[in-house]
């Protein structure tokens, strides 16, 4: 009768529940980790977004007053109005210009939301930066003279729109979420397969002490020693599973895809071939202590192989 599967593996129940701990354990690990590498990046990238966002502003703003100069002293308010309403159209929200307390240039672009500017405040020294609500900035810088480089005049009020920042910020941080999320999710199935793979394998020699006896053939788990008619077979580790298997089930014949799920369960690449050389590597080691191993160790023509014993030799039993 040809054989389709092998129930030789022990409480496979346990072993899986064992793994799957393991599994989980391992996914949770990787989790946390992808998290935190995602996390961390996000940080890393939006200060950087965000610095290159100020400095970018800043100068900006340097630019317009270094035009605003020229114009105030030819008091050109046209040009000023228009260099205002250029950066409204690009990211900045409002510009204001104060000069000596009056309000030369003011424009806004619509539907941002700006405080009244104080004509009564004092120009500042120096380039003042603020983080307005939501992450748009509003800059202050003075306006001076030539020549009088600590005698501001006035100041210029801009606030910029940082929605460019904001919308490169989330996409890469889109993108690396995703590609963080597709990893962990590959290296978890990969897992899975992996440890259900090994949590069904068929086979897996035991070392409980017992002893699988086959008429003339007794085979010694703990001490993974075969004996045929009372002599010692040489046998490799691979060599020893192959025959112990044919010896628990002696007169069913084996596939190449049994013997390979039951002895090459680990092996990726183990194929037909890997089990037609170590059935002949068998037959010679049978040889040494058997005058016929292909009578013993016989082919069964288009399913596979199968171990056959005299009739007096008796039956497989288990102590």
């Amino acid at each position: 009768m040809h054989k389709t599967g092998l129930r030789l593996y022990v409480h496979p129940v346990i072993v899986w529940d064992n793994r799957r701990t393991l599994l989980i354990f391992v996914g949770s690990l990787l989790l946390v980790g992808t998290v935190a590498l995602v996390c961390w990046d996000a940080g890393r990238y939006r200060a950087e977004v965000r610095g290159a966002f100020r400095d970018a502003c800043i100068q900006r703003v340097i630019t317009l007053e270094d035009f605003a100069e020229d114009w105030i002293v030819r008091d050109d308010v046209r040009s000023l109005e228009a260099a205002a309403r250029l950066l409204v159209m690009g990211s900045g929200l409002y510009v204001d210009i104060v000069v000596r307390g009056n309000l030369l240039a003011s424009t806004a672009r619509e539907g941002a939301r700006m405080n009244t500017v104080d004509l009564t405040r004092a120009p500042p020294r120096d380039i003042v930066v603020a983080q307005l609500p939501g992450g748009d900035l509003e800059i202050v810088a003075p306006v001076v003279l030539a020549g009088f480089p600590d005698a501001p005049i006035g100041f210029l009020r801009v606030a910029f729109s940082d929605d460019y920042a904001t919308g490169q910020i989330r996409r890469h941080i889109g993108l690396v979420s995703g590609i963080s999320g597709a990893c962990w999710m590959l290296l978890l199935a990969g897992l899975i397969l992996t440890f259900r793979r090994r949590a069904s394998a068929p086979f897996a020699p035991s070392r409980n002490g017992s002893t699988v006896q086959c008429g003339a053939l007794e085979i010694d788990e703990r001490t993974c020693e075969a004996r045929l008619n009372g002599q010692l077979l040489d046998l490799t580790p691979k060599l020893f599973e192959l025959l112990l298997v044919f010896a628990r089930e002696p007169g069913t014949v084996f596939s190449d895809d049994d013997l390979l799920r039951s002895v090459w369960s680990d092996s990726t690449y183990a194929a037909s071939a890997d089990v037609k050389q170590h059935i002949y590597l068998l037959r010679r080691r049978l040889k040494r202590v058997h005058a016929d191993p292909k009578a013993l160790l016989e082919t069964v023509k288009g399913f596979g192989y199968r171990l056959v014993l005299p009739p007096n030799e008796g039956k497989l039993r288990g102590r």
